[in-house]
């Protein structure tokens, strides 16, 4: 579940929804290591227009960049190619004590080594 505290602006991640989720991913058989996420990027058909909407809907100044710096994360809109629907292009992932990997792609989508 996600929430938004309203008095802080803040998205966050209630503790018992992480750990339902946990469990349940641990009963699929399937392995968690340790790590953070630490950016996104979105291609859409208008990178300006969409980050202006989601800083004002997260109560964060508009930036003058399409992209929005969050507490611990980065989320970057990039413009979708002629005739492409747009969506979830990149992670950049932090993996504390692993081996890095430079990057990863699974089908369209890149997953990347943040820096630590």
């Amino acid at each position: 579940m996600v929430a938004v505290d309203p008095v802080r602006s803040r998205v966050r991640l209630r503790q018992a929804d992480l750990d339902g989720a946990r469990d349940r991913v641990a009963r699929m058989g399937i392995r968690v290591v340790p790590g953070r996420l630490t950016g996104v990027s979105v291609t859409v058909a208008n990178p300006a227009a969409v980050s202006a909407r989601w800083a004002e809907v997260l109560g964060l100044a508009v930036p003058t960049e399409p992209s929005l710096e969050l507490d611990n994360a980065r989320v970057s809109f990039m413009a979708a190619g002629s005739g492409e629907n747009g969506g979830l292009i990149e992670v950049e992932l932090t993996r504390p004590g692993r081996k890095p990997v430079e990057a990863l792609e699974i089908g369209q989508l890149v997953f990347r080594k943040a820096d630590a």
